[in-house]
């Protein structure tokens, strides 16, 4: 559970970009892709075994089968993959990319903590969930197996990377609460590395605060959906967008309903509300 750190020294730019080129020419193209969306799951097994998975569906398939066999596989593929990346890249490089990486590792902790708070048992999570021949989900089935409460799962986090996130939350055992309060933690630390020093970098930065965008939006319409009151709306928010201000997030967490919502979104500068209409 260790934080990546910002390295210093020489970037290897154009020995990275080569290396990544090549493996992005290795990837599933769209028209593969599409054929990949006909066929069922073990289809789709089998084909994929032939675009680089062989190794990873070998590794799961004598305990899992169909989506399960593929999602574990393509995850446990992806993480290799992470951190090959990292391990060729150098300097200051190195820890741009894992700004970006580091997203991952909250994930894997957001999956163990709704496992606990679900009282998954850690037979099901090391066997499905989080598969424990994957080396990266180990430190997460750790804290499965030493927490029976989401409460001690927070305190077993305690000076790790993550206690700064969940200080605030004062003994609640609300998932969703500890959920976003991980969110903001990760989009706070990050996008603060992309604006300062040795790690800034404003390509970056702009993809990570519009993302943050992207998920204000999509959970403040999920919130309505679930009639959640305009208070817990607000703690929701992910500040640091970059069309949506803070004076603009406050009014659209009190919308009252879909269309206010979305009225108020429209006056945000810079905010595009092409495609809204058809998808509501």
């Amino acid at each position: 559970m260790v934080m990546a750190t910002i390295s210093t020294g020489q970037s290897n730019w154009a020995n990275a970009s080569a290396r990544g080129k090549a493996r992005k020419a290795g990837l599933i193209d769209d028209t593969r892709m599409r054929q990949l969306l006909q066929q069922s799951p073990d289809s789709i097994a089998a084909s994929i075994a032939e675009f680089g998975y062989r190794d990873e569906l070998d590794e799961y398939a004598d305990k899992l089968s169909g989506v399960d066999l593929v999602e574990a596989a393509l995850n446990h593929n992806m993480d290799r993959d992470l951190n090959q990346v990292l391990g060729f890249c150098q300097g200051h490089l190195k820890g741009l990319v894992s700004i970006y990486v580091e997203r991952f590792t909250y994930q894997k902790l957001k999956t163990a903590l709704r496992a606990i708070r679900s009282g998954v048992s850690l037979e099901i999570v090391s066997s499905q969930v989080l598969p424990e021949q994957n080396e990266a989900n180990r430190p997460w089935l750790e804290l499965v197996n030493d927490s029976e409460t989401l409460q001690d799962a927070v305190s077993a986090l305690e000076g790790t990377q993550f206690e700064r996130a969940l200080t605030d939350l004062d003994g609640n055992d609300d998932l969703m609460a500890v959920e976003d309060a991980l969110d903001r933690h990760y989009y706070s630390s990050a996008t603060k590395k992309l604006r300062e020093g040795t790690t800034r970098h404003p390509m970056l930065l702009r993809y990570l605060r519009t993302e943050i965008d992207h998920r204000n939006v999509i959970n403040l319409f999920r919130a309505l959906k679930q009639e959640m009151p305009a208070e817990k709306r607000s703690e929701m928010m992910i500040t640091g967008g970059r069309a949506i201000t803070s004076t603009f997030l406050r009014q659209a967490a009190e919308a009252e309903n879909e269309e206010a919502l979305l009225e108020i979104l429209r006056r945000a500068p810079g905010f595009d509300d092409s495609g809204f209409d058809e998808a509501l």
